[in-house]
């Protein structure tokens, strides 16, 4: 929803922090932790960047953070990147937003309206960026508040506890919004001896009129470890995990030729495979496998044996085409199982190798694949060593 277009709207996300209450023996700060495999930041900065009000985004990071900053802005979408700047933070939350303001300050474009949030709550929801901008009319700046729902008391100086009325406190939360050069100037004037958690604390100290919007109980500060599980339940409890399996079984006969190919690799024989492609049995019957774990037909269909484009083809290009289709399911592999049934060659000396090829292809560990090779006793035409076949079953994990 387009609320300001006549204004530009740039958003300040403090990430500068060390973390030092969070118990950590990594040393890497919060908002660089991991929540679903996407670091804590990254939310909020996709959050913003979704917002069509939003024009910048100015992180406020520290350069000793860069083996962090810079990998999270690498995974970032391109049009996520061109949005965001970095400005260099300091050694309080406070200097690091008035840094930013300065910053900003002497871009060309300079924002109407500035978002200020902390990049320690990335739970916030998205609607709360229009609630804010639609209440900033009239308004020097608007803040989300909940109220306090515990008796809270007040110990004095002389060791007195005292009852406060809980119904004249509230808790404000970020993002809070402010008109950029208002925020700026207060920012210009504040008391240097005092100080500051938050940007609305600032203008109420330079008289500014702050309006206040319902915030989100939800929208917590992570400041533990605990605060981190407890986001990191709030997305398991929202993706439902299935597990299925899949199976698929290929043969190929022998020609004249030197050599066959089996797992991507070449094993020198006195015969070859008979196939359209390169007629890899063991990768053809991977590929059908992972097709049939997400109900996605068969190596058949996806490439026809009609079709001249898969004439020769390295089957490495249909195994990856099987991978993508089961990566778009938010699937991954959790077993495979291989069996090739041959009277010959022998298999036992390349089956390390397969293993380590394999798990190349498919980006898994070598110790969720096994390959066995047996014979059929001279029965049937693999015992009449016509030719090779292979069984694969495999088991994956699908987010629902």
């Amino acid at each position: 929803m387009t609320i300001h277009k006549k204004k530009l709207v740039d958003v300040v996300i403090t990430a500068a922090g060390n973390s030092t209450r969070l118990q950590n023996k990594l040393h890497i700060p919060k908002q660089y932790r991991k929540v679903n495999d996407k670091y804590l930041l990254s939310y909020s900065i996709e959050k913003f960047s979704s917002n069509e009000n939003i024009n910048k985004i100015w992180l406020c990071i520290k350069p000793e953070h860069s083996i962090h900053y810079n990998d999270l802005i690498y995974n970032l979408e391109e049009s996520i990147k061109r949005k965001v700047n970095l400005v260099t933070g300091s050694t309080t939350r406070q200097k690091s937003v008035y840094n930013c303001l300065l910053t900003i300050n002497n871009n060309k474009s300079k924002p109407d309206l500035i978002f200020v949030h902390d990049a320690s709550r990335p739970n916030f929801k998205e609607n709360i960026l229009d609630k804010l901008l639609l209440n900033i009319e009239n308004n020097d700046g608007v803040i989300p508040i909940i109220p306090i729902y515990d008796t809270v008391k007040r110990l004095s100086k002389k060791k007195i506890v005292l009852t406060e009325n809980r119904e004249e406190l509230f808790l404000s939360q970020t993002p809070q919004l402010f008109y950029f050069q208002k925020l700026l100037q207060a920012h210009n004037t504040v008391i240097k001896s005092k100080i500051y958690t938050d940007d609305a604390q600032v203008c109420e100290d330079s008289n500014l009129k702050i309006y206040t919007i319902e915030g989100d109980l939800d929208n917590v500060k992570i400041t533990t470890i605990e605060d981190i599980n407890e986001y990191n339940s709030l997305f398991k409890e929202k993706l439902k995990i299935m597990t299925r399996v899949g199976m698929g079984f290929d043969v190929h006969k022998f020609k004249e030729g030197n050599s066959i190919r089996i797992c991507g690799i070449d094993i020198p024989f006195h015969k070859a495979l008979m196939g359209h492609s390169d007629a890899d049995v063991v990768l053809h019957a991977l590929t059908d496998a992972i097709y049939g774990s997400i109900g996605d037909s068969d190596i058949g269909e996806h490439f026809p044996p009609s079709d001249i484009r898969w004439a020769n083809a390295n089957s490495e290009i249909f195994l990856k085409h099987s991978m993508s289709r089961l990566l778009e399911r938010n699937g991954s592999i959790s077993n495979i199982d291989i069996t090739i049934i041959c009277e010959e060659p022998k298999m036992s000396k390349y089956k390390p190798i397969m293993v380590d090829r394999l798990s190349e292809l498919v980006d898994i560990e070598t110790d969720k694949i096994s390959i066995k090779a047996t014979t059929t006793e001279n029965l049937g035409f693999t015992g009449r060593r016509e030719g090779i076949a292979a069984q694969c079953i495999i088991t994956i994990t699908m987010q629902i």
